[in-house]
């Protein structure tokens, strides 16, 4: 369906990059409305009727109002899913073809996709959105505005059935815009789940130039819109008075905040310093992030990216639906940090946090949960990581990490902004590691992001292998299954220093009882999972966290399996069992040691015992 009103050169060249063989090998039907257009915009219309060999519906609206005209062409289609684009958008190749693949009216009723600018000289604030990877909409929730948008979406019939139709007091040609969205979050209140799909996309050609003046009326209008928007929703009962907060105190607050600007400005307190539109710097935090090149096909995998330059590849982790479900992008942690998983902001619903101790599959279970889409879980509670996200939310204090420390405002602002960028499905998800929760959230803010979380605890039965485990990274650099350094290895690795898997034996046994000693005493039951049963299964993980935790989330099938790189131009590691035979020979000579001895000369012959079994290879170790 496409409306239009006074567009009609627009509309004919929309028109004429139509996909014939894409829309006749779906049987595709289109619906033409004219929203009261006083040029020859309907002419256009019956013209393209009288000469397409496919079937093609026509009518006018009988007065301006583009929440009026969608309902117009809602009643005379007859398709059971209806496509909306805007008469200045031109459909992506194969973009029938495409969403015919993807369907699966089990999983979603409604949804869009991609919104891409059709050159660099327009205003990239208007009608632009950029999807990395696909994302289900779980029913009953408020969707930001800009999430889901009328230059390319789509509703099952059911929808409007049960939702109701657009609203009529809506869109172009209306002083509110923003009855896209209002359509979208009406549906998820009634029930139905949604998903953005990027693989579905459009290119916007709205000819408004970067920064003119009607650029800036246009998003001044999507401001006033989305006032509208909310408004509407709870004059239709959607959002209950509780949620709303008390509009008079608003207007006081944003009264103040008006006044206060002034004042600095005049007195000259304040640099203001202009944003380039190709910035494309959010002014509210439930903004969607975009990025600045959409022209390279999201089924580029962002796994293929160079790991030091992660941020540089704006790539998407989504591709076409085979790769969804079978060929899970392996991100590494800078990759998982850049704005690659930002997301539109939606209401947190349930909190997952992943407690675990070093060379526990942790970053597996990371990975395997952002494919299925149980929130975006990462240490974010690492100063590295706090460093990368923390500026880009506008907290540039956080350039130097370690502040979540000792700062607890930039503490509470770190944690709130984290949520609103990294929630999936209602879902935010965060790994911790113990000596994290004791350096920047043992305290106040901390123990409120926990308060009414679900936990999962994540161990390793073999202690001995996951000291040597941590050793080795240490040694190497290397920390995960792609083998990528990521760390500054050692000069000459000595990979049987009993002395240091020994220290790494009792730090790691020192942060498991401490994490058990906090579940206690906060009467928490974990999910417990060990390291041997997840890498055995991911998916049975996956699975019992859904079910335990009674997380919403479209993926019936939860299998997920990672490949250890072979490569060989790596450095030759050892086995586990290798070193961990080195270690306990070198350990039992504790227990070899004759009683005799031991009684002939005291606790010293012991002693020294254990110092040499401490000290046992440590003089030989092994190279490239």
């Amino acid at each position: 369906m496409i409306c239009s009103r006074n567009r009609a050169g627009q509309l004919a060249a929309t028109l004429g990059r139509l996909d014939l063989v894409d829309l006749t090998g779906h049987a595709v039907e289109v619906n033409l409305i004219d929203s009261a257009s006083t040029d020859s915009t309907y002419e256009v219309m019956r013209e393209f009727k009288k000469k397409s060999s496919f079937p093609v519906n026509v009518a006018q609206a009988e007065r301006p109002g583009l929440g009026l005209a969608r309902n117009a062409g809602i009643k005379i289609a007859s398709g059971d899913v209806i496509v909306f684009t805007d008469d200045d958008c031109y459909l992506g190749t194969n973009y029938f073809t495409t969403l015919s693949t993807l369907w699966d009216e089990r999983s979603f009723q409604y949804g869009g996709g991609q919104v891409l600018m059709y050159d660099d000289s327009l205003d990239p604030r208007i009608a632009r959105l950029t999807v990395h990877r696909r994302q289900n909409i779980p029913p009953n929730v408020i969707l930001i505005p800009g999430s889901i948008q009328g230059a390319n979406m789509f509703f099952a019939r059911e929808v409007f059935q049960r939702a109701g139709p657009f609203n009529e007091n809506m869109g172009s040609g209306t002083p509110f815009a923003c009855e896209d969205i209002e359509m979208a979050s009406r549906a998820s209140v009634h029930g139905f789940r949604g998903v953005l799909l990027p693989e579905l996309k459009v290119v916007h050609d709205h000819q408004r130039k970067r920064g003119s003046p009607e650029a800036d009326r246009i998003v001044e209008g999507y401001d006033f819109g989305w006032g509208a928007y909310y408004a509407a929703l709870f004059a239709a009962g959607c959002i209950p008075r509780s949620e709303l907060p008390n509009m008079a105190k608003v207007l006081r607050q944003i009264d103040g905040a008006e006044r206060y600007l002034e004042f600095v400005a005049k007195s000259n307190q304040i640099k203001r310093t202009e944003v380039e539109p190709g910035e494309d710097r959010p002014q509210h935090p439930d903004l969607v992030r975009s990025t600045s090149a959409e022209a390279i096909p999201p089924s580029e995998s962002v796994a293929n990216a160079p790991s030091e330059t992660a941020k540089s590849s704006p790539v998407g982790p989504s591709a076409p639906a085979a790769r969804c479900s079978r060929e899970p992008i392996r991100y590494n942690e800078l990759q998982i940090s850049s704005d690659l998983l930002d997301q539109p902001h939606c209401r947190v619903r349930a909190k997952v946090f992943i407690c675990s101790t070093p060379r526990t599959g942790s970053y597996l279970l990371c990975r395997a949960m952002i494919h299925h889409g149980i929130g975006i879980p990462h240490e974010y509670f690492h100063p590295l990581h706090a460093a990368i996200i923390g500026p880009r939310a506008g907290i540039n204090a956080l350039q130097n990490g370690w502040l979540l420390k000792t700062d607890a405002a930039v503490r509470q602002a770190y944690i709130r902004e984290v949520m609103y960028r990294r929630t999936v499905n209602g879902i935010f998800s965060a790994k911790v590691q113990w000596w994290e929760f004791a350096e920047f959230l043992n305290n106040l803010e901390g123990l409120e992001l926990f308060q009414n979380g679900h936990f999962l605890y994540l161990y390793r039965e073999d202690l001995l292998a996951q000291a040597i485990s941590l050793h080795i990274s240490y040694q190497t650099g290397r920390w995960g299954f792609d083998d990528l350094v990521t760390s500054k290895p050692r000069a000459e690795p000595n990979f049987l220093d009993n002395a240091s898997i020994n220290k790494y034996l009792d730090e790691i046994s020192a942060h498991d009882m401490a994490w058990r000693r906090f579940f206690t005493r906060h009467r928490i039951s974990p999910l417990t999972v060990s390291y041997e049963s997840l890498t055995a299964d991911t998916g049975s993980v996956l699975r019992a966290m859904v079910e335990s935790f009674s997380l919403e989330v479209s993926a019936t099938d939860f299998a997920y399996t990672e490949e250890r790189s072979t490569d060989t131009r790596y450095l030759r590691l050892p086995l586990v069992a290798e070193i961990k035979a080195h270690f306990l020979d070198a350990h039992q000579q504790v227990f070899q040691a004759p009683q005799a001895a031991i009684k002939a000369t005291g606790s010293a012959a012991l002693t020294k015992a254990v110092a040499a079994a401490s000290e046992a290879g440590s003089c030989s170790p092994m190279r490239k």
